[in-house]
């Protein structure tokens, strides 16, 4: 795990019921909104994506609710759990975890069941998807000859007894504190296959996703960002030799998120029929804006304007109040560091292979 310079997003769910206790709200308050700055921009809330990047990890988190979770002590807790056992029987080679699931919902009011659990597991190891955080799983029977397409997705040890019974077998004693630590990360929350085998883009906006945590994905805005760099274009007639091509020059427009927010999934560990519609999730929004600079960030955080901030730009990084500021946290991600293996080292004199030595 990484060392991460990063306001703990925890934080934000620890101080949501201050917000609700400084007033009383009429009838037509749905509840207090949150304003957040982002520095990373964020263009997949696909969890299987999230595993890669801080930032998006922290607003994904929010979304789609694990089977465990991490307290702000570092202790793994229940979330989407109910109970578990893990049972050993060496003399018959089994070992195995049967986990009950809480009755809750999708954000659009579908219930959450161990199909979805087994669903996003095959998913996140089948040999024909290239998502890293399928090694989260390779303590369960045959994951790892899944991955490496030796058998087929059928024969991974999982099998949901119930809508809301799931057995998970391992191949042999298991580490169970390492395992469920595991299934803290947001990379192996339930999915709902319905929305993700509809469109390729599922999770790129509002319309096309459901969530499963505390929060859904509410309106997204985009800004238009005019490349400064003109770029050659070459304009080909089939009727014309080589010599005869013509060029010009074309201006291009890039779109860039500038703002969304995430709304209150009602849904979420709620009885729509007993309980207030803030009884599991005080705040009614988290707005979060994409658009200011370093120096914007830091000015509306001093001045008490805003309540979170993603990671910390490289240009604050060096500033004496962002030191004083900033706290260190352990992230559930990996950081991938590609090396051209065939580059040309300038020592002085002769120029060697990176890896010559």
């Amino acid at each position: 795990m990484l060392k991460k310079i990063i306001a703990l997003l925890l934080c934000v769910l620890m101080m949501i019921p201050f917000f609700s206790s400084c007033s009383k709200r009429d009838e037509n308050d749905m509840g207090p909104m949150i304003t957040m700055y982002l520095t990373d921009e964020i263009y997949n809330f696909d969890p299987f994506y999230a595993y890669y990047n801080s930032s998006t990890l922290n607003i994904v988190s929010l979304l789609f609710e694990t089977l465990f979770k991490l307290d702000e002590n570092g202790v793994v807790k229940k979330a989407l759990v109910d109970e578990y056992e893990y049972i050993e029987d060496p003399e018959n080679d089994t070992y195995k975890m049967v986990m009950t699931l809480k009755d809750t919902c999708w954000s659009n009011k579908d219930p959450i069941t161990t199909d979805n659990v087994m669903y996003t597991w095959k998913r996140l190891l089948n040999a024909n998807n290239s998502f890293e955080g399928a090694s989260l799983l390779f303590d369960i029977k045959n994951a790892r000859a899944v991955k490496e397409g030796n058998v087929t997705i059928d024969d991974l040890g999982v099998e949901a007894n119930s809508s809301k019974m799931l057995t998970v077998y391992f191949e042999g004693p298991v580490d169970l504190d390492a395992f469920l630590l595991n299934l803290t990360s947001v990379a192996t929350a339930p999915l709902l296959e319905s929305y993700v085998t509809k469109n390729p883009d599922w999770a790129k906006k509002p319309s096309t996703m459901v969530t499963s945590g505390a929060y859904k994905l509410g309106k997204i805005n985009y800004a238009d960002i005019l490349d400064e760099n003109e770029r050659e274009i070459k304009v080909e007639d089939e009727y014309y030799n080589v010599k005869d091509r013509e060029y010009k020059t074309e201006k291009f427009v890039t779109k860039k998120i500038n703002f969304f927010y995430l709304e209150r999934n009602v849904y979420y560990l709620r009885d729509t029929k007993r309980d207030a519609i803030d009884s599991s999730v005080t705040s009614y929004r988290i707005l979060v804006d994409c658009s200011k600079s370093a120096d914007e960030i830091l000015a509306d955080y001093r001045n008490g304007k805003i309540f979170y901030v993603g990671d910390i730009p490289l240009s604050l990084r060096g500033n004496e109040f962002v030191k004083e500021e900033v706290e260190i946290s352990n992230a559930l991600s990996t950081f991938s560091l590609y090396l051209n293996q065939y580059a040309i080292v300038d020592d002085g004199a002769n120029g060697s292979a990176l890896f010559a030595d």
